[in-house]
């Protein structure tokens, strides 16, 4: 074998390495991490206002927090376990992330794929305008 055939071959060993890392990096789920959460945030700061109103959210220490239509707080992780891309919440008290199209529903699990784990969902208890996230 001569010098230029065996960089040739070389070439094309890197290059179905690198195809088949990308392919089935579209696959990868993300693992769950878990790690004890217990922070309370008060609904008076401006920053949690919309938290007074139904069918609004925000994030707070990469969770999720959405007060639903149905006039209950809920927390859950905020990334989707696909591949860690932001979620939001709908009035239609689903979870969804616009990277690929993954929904969850309010305990977290799965309702559309490609994410095929669900979401780590925390407790939240509400006393005054106090709400406690915790694990």
């Amino acid at each position: 074998m001569d010098r230029s055939e065996f960089f040739s071959k070389i070439g094309i060993l890197y290059g179905v390495a690198l195809a088949t890392s990308c392919l089935q990096s579209c696959n990868h789920e993300l693992a769950k991490v878990t790690y004890p959460v217990d922070f309370t945030i008060n609904l008076e700061d401006p920053k949690y206002l919309s938290l007074k109103t139904p069918a609004n959210f925000a994030f707070v220490n990469e969770i999720i927090v959405a007060y639903t239509i149905h006039k209950t707080y809920i927390a859950l992780a905020a990334r989707c376990t696909h591949q860690a891309s932001l979620i939001a919440y709908y009035d239609s008290d689903i979870f969804f992330c616009s990277k690929h199209g993954a929904t969850f529903n309010t305990n977290g699990e799965v309702t559309n794929g490609p994410a095929t784990q669900n979401l780590i969902v925390y407790k939240t208890s509400l006393i005054k305008s106090d709400l406690r996230i915790h694990s």
